[in-house]
């Protein structure tokens, strides 16, 4: 973290760089020499920021910061033993010469705090990159540089000073592609800004020399006396972050300025590329080396270039993977929450067509016998619901029999589709994949195109939402079971009295708003002196009986329940008193048919009808009055026998 007193430090270097400056642009010789002393002081001063983070910062870090401390040092030295003998601007040639010394150390202590990479594609990512800008930059040297260099041949820059201007600049942009792409180091966040601002100012820097060195005997040129003070001060505040942050965790060079930089390196790398051309075509001149360095960027372009076709393609299917998958984990949802296996099929089918772009989809279950496939939902097209397919001799029939998946590029032409089949799909391609559960078939589900055929891809996902549908559709039924289980009698398969109570007591409250409604009591006469003489499997029969001839006698939108033992309720919607009579005479009359064949002791079936009034204030009040109803049949003179 910036602390105040990291702050106020790099602000002071920074004030005397900018001192330093107006000294030599407006002081003469006397202001050369001024500004040579400042180009001595700053070094002298990183040195000593960067020899006090060397014995302040970690183990991981430390010969990073030792390696540049020994660069500025002899950077900061070097100019003082001139400077002693009082010797003019002109003597300050090869001090300067020094200065090209510092960024090769520069790039050495970057380079001793990279970690390894842990990824081979990253490591090969950013060889290639590196070795682009690199390239690039060798070729910006020679074709800027050095061929100026060889072209001045007035002996003001000897072999040694083109030497240095040329390793010092290509080392300047190797250290900047070290921080932009390399990333991972073991400095904190900010030093690995600062000295990613160095290497930039110090490359700058180096390609301006040789224009400042030969300048002779006017003092230093400004632009490289600025650059190169503040490629210090960048420096000056990298050691100071270095002593007052940890060492990041992951990738160090983050921030907006440092993702900025990396964006445009390569479009940068093309950009000095074309520089060179166009430079070219106005100086056809050009040395082997330079024009060597041109192919070699040339060529590590294209393959920079195919390489982020390629990572483009993946990402892009990476991408339509984690869309399929995000969209597979909100069908999950979605099916989670439907309870009803009619909802649960139109789930399906719709998000079929959603997430495969067909233009059709549809659902087939398999019948109880397991010889037939019929259509239970369809989206995408009208009319086809309810269709019926033979397991044998059909194109999702062949799915469900070998359990796998069939794909027809034109149904009107794949010999597996029934007639049937060939119309509704016409001649669209489509795909159809068995609906399991376990190692059992459930189904099937299809999808149709419009006219270019399922990808492998598709198929897969079409496999995919098969499997979610098949296990979805067998947790509805066995809830419908179990639901069904909570709310049947096991004996008589009739409702039990919990789903009555639920039934009649929407149904009274339909009745207070003005609908009839009855309710009729049946109770069995006779049936204690059966089980005591038949036992009491064939008293089970007995109720089987009765609970049948109530089934069958009433209407789907009635609801026939057994109360327990032997008494049994039918809610009669829409019906009057009147009504509920001739109800209760085809029930006696059907059940003592019924239970002619069981002999032994008589059976007969008693029972109370009650209709609802406005004095009844809940659904109690109903029950009792159809049981004093059925009390009263039950006690007429010469009635029945009592149960």
């Amino acid at each position: 973290m910036r602390s105040t007193v990291q702050m106020l430090l790099t602000g002071v270097v920074a004030v005397i760089a900018l001192l330093a400056i107006g000294v030599a642009a407006f002081g003469g010789v006397r202001g050369g020499q001024a500004a040579a002393l400042a180009l001595a002081a700053m070094p002298l001063v990183a040195a000593a920021a960067c020899l006090h983070a060397a014995r302040s910062v970690s183990s991981a870090s430390r010969a990073t910061w030792i390696t540049i401390t020994v660069g500025a040092a002899i950077v900061g030295v070097a100019p003082l033993v001139p400077l002693a003998r009082g010797a003019d601007t002109i003597g300050l040639l090869l001090p300067l010469r020094l200065f090209l010394v510092f960024p090769p150390l520069l790039a050495a202590g970057i380079a001793v705090s990279l970690r390894p990479l842990r990824a081979g594609s990253r490591r090969g990512e950013v060889t290639l990159d590196a070795g682009l800008v690199f390239a690039a930059a060798v070729l910006f040297v020679l074709r800027f540089v050095t061929e100026p260099l060889l072209e001045a041949g007035d002996g003001t820059l000897d072999a040694l000073t083109s030497g240095l201007v040329q390793s010092s600049a290509i080392a300047s942009f190797f250290a900047l592609g070290l921080m932009l792409f390399w990333r991972q180091t073991a400095l904190p966040v900010h030093a690995v800004g600062g000295l990613t601002a160095a290497a930039g100012l110090f490359t700058v820097g180096t390609v301006l020399a040789p224009a400042a060195l030969a300048a002779a005997p006017e003092p230093p040129a400004l632009s490289f006396l600025g650059v190169w003070l503040a490629g210090w001060t960048a420096v000056v505040y990298a050691a100071l972050a270095a002593q007052r942050e940890p060492i990041a965790e992951g990738p160090a060079a983050s921030g907006w300025m440092a993702d900025t930089l990396r964006h445009v390196a390569i479009p940068g790398t093309v950009l000095i590329v074309g520089i060179v051309l166009v430079d070219a075509v106005m100086d056809p001149t050009m040395t082997l080396a330079t024009a060597s360095a041109l192919g070699l960027v040339f060529g590590l372009l294209a393959w920079r270039i195919g390489r982020a076709i390629l990572v483009a393609e993946r990402l892009q299917a990476e991408q339509e993977e984690v869309s399929q998958a995000r969209a597979l984990v909100e069908l999950s949802r979605a099916l989670a929450g439907a309870t009803e296996l009619r909802s649960i099929l139109s789930l399906v089918a719709a998000w079929t067509v959603k997430l495969t772009g067909a233009r059709s989809a549809g659902v087939e279950l398999l019948s109880e016998d397991r010889q037939t496939l019929r259509i239970e939902a369809l989206h995408g097209v009208d009319g086809g619901r309810g269709m019926e397919f033979p397991v044998n001799g059909s194109f999702t029939g062949t799915v469900v029999r070998t359990g796998r998946t069939r794909v027809a590029e034109h149904a009107d032409e794949d010999p597996a589709f029934t007639e049937a089949g060939r119309r509704l799909m016409g001649r669209r391609p489509v795909a159809a994949v068995p609906l399991m559960f376990r190692d059992r078939a459930l189904g099937a589900l299809f999808a149709s195109k419009e006219t270019e055929p399922f990808t492998e891809e598709q198929v897969q996902l079409l496999e995919a939402l098969g499997q979610q549908a098949a296990t979805a559709i067998e947790n509805a039924r066995l809830f419908e079971e179990v639901r069904r289980s909570s709310l049947t009698d096991p004996l008589t398969e009739l409702a039990n009295r919990r789903h009555l109570m639920e039934h009649l007591s929407r149904e009274f409250a339909a009745a207070a708003r003005g609908r009839p409604l009855a309710l009729a009591l049946f109770d069995l006469d006779g049936f204690k002196a059966f089980n005591d003489a038949r036992g009491h499997p064939a008293g089970d029969e007995v109720l089987r009986a009765l609970a049948g001839c109530l089934d069958q006698q009433t209407r789907a939108m009635n609801l026939a329940a057994r109360l327990g033992g032997d008494e049994f309720a039918v809610v009669l919607s829409s019906a009057d008193a009147q009504g509920a009579a001739v109800y209760v005479d085809r029930v006696r009359r059907a059940f003592r048919t019924a239970a002619a064949r069981f002999g032994g002791p008589a059976l007969d079936v008693s029972a109370g009808v009650a209709t609802y009034d406005a004095s009844m204030q809940e659904v109690k009040d109903l029950i009792a009055a159809a049981d004093r109803a059925l009390y009263q049949d039950k006690a007429q003179p010469g009635g029945r026998p009592a149960g």
